[in-house]
């Protein structure tokens, strides 16, 4: 398998670590209804050669049976949204087209060699879910993050690690490793009154340490902002590919 379809198959199945899964033939579907509002947890992705038409058909009925919004996330692969819009227009889905995603693959050069001004400990199953509270503002966010927390942590290979200053709870960062020792460094945020302080840039170093040390082979990530893409270019990732981007759903409420 190249690096590409590792990183792809990756970003195909990693909600299978917090969410239920099924395999069909035109790809795999996630659910989990406990966390209805969390998108990671519930859609599709058809990664197979199929009929659009029934496809589409079998994701609206397994996700309206269950009162879940009928979505459906990219492939990745180049020149799938145009092939499939006009099926996802006939089936009532709103679709939204993001350009191109850059993935970054770690390199093993960081310029991150600051001294640590934080403290890092990772999370265990049986902490206390009452950390995000502090880092994250809203209730929703709070949520949907406690719950896909949950799941992920009774799993060995998931290291999310908090950072403390002065014993308070700063930032966070997440990975886990696949069958491959394949990792994508994931939710990495910042209480917002603690920003502009360089805690991102430290937790990224010290994720990427953990990485190495556990002997992790592939470590990829994505930038959801500028100054993200900042802090991991100098965290020692490279941009090394530009992929497709591109979502799709059926709004609760829509007439279809």
């Amino acid at each position: 398998m190249s690096e590409l379809e590792k990183i792809k198959s990756l970003e195909y199945y990693f909600p299978k670590i917090f969410a239920d899964m099924e395999e069909r033939d035109f790809g795999v579907m996630f659910c989990n209804t406990v966390n209805p509002d969390s998108h990671d947890s519930n859609h599709a992705v058809i990664f197979r050669d199929c009929d659009y038409e029934k496809a589409l058909r079998e994701i609206k009925e397994f996700y309206l049976s269950k009162k879940l919004e009928p979505r459906v996330y990219s492939s990745l692969e180049e020149g799938q949204f145009q092939s499939i819009r006009p099926f996802l227009d006939r089936a009532g889905f709103k679709a939204n087209d993001f350009g191109y995603t850059e993935y970054l693959v770690y390199s093993g050069k960081s310029s991150i060699n600051e001294p640590y001004t934080i403290e890092f400990r990772r999370f265990n199953v049986d902490d206390d879910l009452f950390v995000f509270n502090q880092i994250f503002q809203d209730d929703d966010t709070v949520f949907r993050t406690q719950e896909v927390v949950r799941r992920r942590a009774q799993s060995p290979d998931y290291y999310l690690y908090i950072g403390y200053k002065d014993n308070i709870p700063v930032v966070m960062a997440s990975f886990q490793f696949d069958e491959n020792m394949t990792a994508r460094l994931d939710e990495v945020e910042t209480a917002e009154a603690h920003r502009g302080k360089g805690y991102a840039r430290q937790i990224t170093r010290h994720l990427t340490n953990v990485f190495e040390k556990q002997g992790g082979k592939l470590f990829f990530t994505w930038a959801a902002n500028d100054t993200a893409q900042r802090v991991y270019l100098q965290g020692g990732f490279e941009v090394k590919y530009r992929l497709p981007a591109w979502s799709a759903c059926i709004e609760m409420g829509t007439k279809i």
